[in-house]
């Protein structure tokens, strides 16, 4: 069973939010995921189309085993909006999976997440497991699959 929550954030971007969506439900392991979506509001006047058009695409979100959708009217602010709506989560799960509008991910990203989040969970030096990382460069003779 899925037992990690999906956090997503969203804000003023309804094409970027629909392919992050329809990435996410194309894992197969979405139909066992509980998602959280936190969709910021409007600055003013100028992005409250782009918002209403996000909020509105958010309501019919399906894929996913339960949906818990928080539709803000006031705009909180990227940062505020990520520390409430992960404390919320973490408050009642002990680990969240947590994406903005703009990652797309793989097929095998949920599978990927619960494998490490489980070899992981033990372990007190591991903070966070990502899906990404800016590139690095590996040294030739490194033969781990991870880094920390």
């Amino acid at each position: 069973m899925f037992d990690t929550p999906i956090v997503l954030f969203t804000y003023n971007r309804p094409d970027h939010t629909a392919k992050t969506l329809q990435a996410l439900r194309d894992n197969p392991l979405a139909k066992e995921a509980e998602l959280f979506v936190f969709a910021d509001g409007a600055k003013g006047e100028t992005d409250c189309k782009e918002v209403a058009e996000v909020h509105a695409l958010l309501k019919d979100i399906t894929g996913f085993r339960q949906v818990h959708l928080h539709c803000r009217q006031e705009n909180k602010g990227l940062a505020k909006s990520i520390i409430e709506g992960v404390t919320l989560v973490l408050a009642k799960y002990h680990a969240a999976i947590v994406l903005e509008d703009d990652m797309i991910c793989a097929t095998n990203f949920l599978n990927f997440m619960q494998e490490a989040l489980q070899q992981y969970r033990a372990n007190q030096s591991i903070f966070s497991i990502s899906g990404y990382t800016f590139p690095i460069n590996i040294p030739v003779d490194y033969r781990q699959d991870v880094f920390v």
